[in-house]
């Protein structure tokens, strides 16, 4: 199914993909979350910037979050120390991009909704809060933000993993640290 949605039967295939009324096949995390917005946008819909705004969220943030590279070092290497640094900078990017353009008091970008930002990036937020600690347990995303001064996106990680519907959606954890573990490895064995 996945090689008729794209229209490349090369292609590797991914997950989601959602057959919308048997007429259209819609993959990538990013399109089916604007698809449901859409199609149920809620008692208070966002403004055309709220939604742009989510969406460039989405679109930076999605890479930031990559803790990969920290897995594929050495433990206590010079290369994961310094993958842990990258990691931190990058977050102090997303921690400024909410104190500049989040609205609102609440947690989430706009404020107390959960928008499409948050929509698309919870997953990528459980991974590398369940995950990372799974594999390293010196190393705690959240105790980086902590200590890097970054509150807002602290604020923000807690609430996105910490939303019903996230955690309703998350498999174990240790199923996911396996995941990942057997990944690094297929990566090192490859990369051999």
């Amino acid at each position: 199914m996945y090689a008729i949605a794209c229209a490349d039967e090369t292609m590797r295939a991914k997950v989601p993909l959602l057959e919308v009324g048997g007429s259209a096949l819609l993959i990538e995390s990013a399109v089916i979350c604007e698809f449901l917005e859409e199609l149920a946008p809620g008692d208070n819909p966002p403004s055309a910037a709220d939604k742009a705004t989510a969406r460039l969220f989405a679109t930076l943030a999605q890479p930031t979050l990559s803790f990969v590279p920290i897995l594929q070092a050495n433990i206590g290497s010079e290369q994961e120390a310094k993958e842990v640094a990258s990691l931190v900078e990058r977050l102090r990017a997303l921690d400024q991009f909410l104190i500049r353009y989040a609205t609102g008091q609440g947690p989430f970008l706009l404020g107390e909704s959960f928008s499409l930002a948050e929509c698309s990036l919870a997953p990528f937020v459980q991974r590398l809060v369940a995950v990372l600690p799974g594999l390293r347990p010196q190393i705690n995303p959240l105790a980086l933000l902590e200590e890097a001064g970054l509150a807002r996106l602290g604020r923000w990680m807690q609430a996105v993993t910490q939303r019903e519907s996230c955690v309703a959606t998350l498999p174990p954890t240790q199923e996911l640290v396996d995941s990942y573990a057997k990944l690094i490895e297929r990566m090192r064995t490859a990369a051999a």
